[in-house]
């Protein structure tokens, strides 16, 4: 039987629905969040970078020249920062807590993973997901982990396993995306996380996720935790990057 608790969020919910009603970020039509058709215009990045020095690069790996530098293997970006719906939908998602808005936007990540992926040796690997953590602080402020959300209805559709006791955030930082210079930001978030539970990613293919990266500083973090746990791969995974 549900607890009162959670009657009382149906409920809460149930009212506001009716005196505000759920509409379309692009188009307004009652709802849902984004409508499949306004879904369908947020266009795929068909040319992948190298995440360091941007030359073109299959799946967003790293070349060749920038590859020692990073304890990943590359990262999938799935569409453009540029494009006003998506960005709108990410704003909403983390600054009006709309949490409901992960499950549109993970067809997003879907899409990224099967055309990079599918003709890859990538999907041959054991892989697992591995959520970007917030702090304990920031979590509570928020109500719900962007990236976690993510990575529910990436395991919802793809059926990949989604590890959130592998990687903690041990160290309370100043948000990012508030940072503008990119040496600070990389000091910020130096030594924020920890791997807990090494014995699960070894010789695991593990895709990090989060909503959107600018200098990869927080990605490159996490891959440094979890990079002494010896994984087969490290990948990002982001709907967007920010320049």
């Amino acid at each position: 039987m549900p607890s009162l608790k959670k009657q009382i969020q149906k409920i809460y919910k149930f009212i506001l629905d009716i005196l505000f009603p759920v509409r379309c970020l692009s188009c307004g039509k009652e709802g849902k969040w984004i409508c499949g058709d306004c879904l369908a215009t947020i266009e795929l990045i068909k040319n992948p970078t190298c995440p360091k020095c941007g030359k073109p690069s299959k799946y967003g790996k790293f070349c060749a020249e920038c590859s020692f530098k990073s304890r990943m293997t590359g990262i999938m970006v799935a569409a453009s920062y540029d494009d006003k719906l998506l960005q709108k939908s990410i704003h909403t998602m983390k600054y009006k807590f709309v949490k409901d808005l992960a499950k549109p936007l993970s067809k997003i990540l879907v899409k990224t993973l099967n055309s990079n992926l599918l003709d890859s040796q990538i999907l041959a690997n054991k892989l697992v997901y591995i959520p970007v953590p917030l702090h304990t602080k920031r979590l509570k402020w928020r109500g719900f982990n962007q990236a976690q959300e993510l990575s529910y209805w990436l395991n919802n559709q793809l059926k990949i396993p989604t590890r959130q006791d592998i990687l903690v955030r041990s160290k309370h930082t100043q948000p990012q995306m508030q940072i503008k210079s990119h040496l600070v930001r990389r000091k910020n978030i130096k030594n924020a996380f920890q791997c807990t539970n090494p014995k699960v990613v070894k010789d695991k293919t593990i895709i990090l996720i989060d909503d959107v990266c600018t200098t990869s500083a927080t990605l490159e973090e996490c891959a440094k935790a979890l990079y002494q746990a010896k994984p087969k791969e490290i990948w990002g995974l982001v709907l967007a990057r920010v320049q």
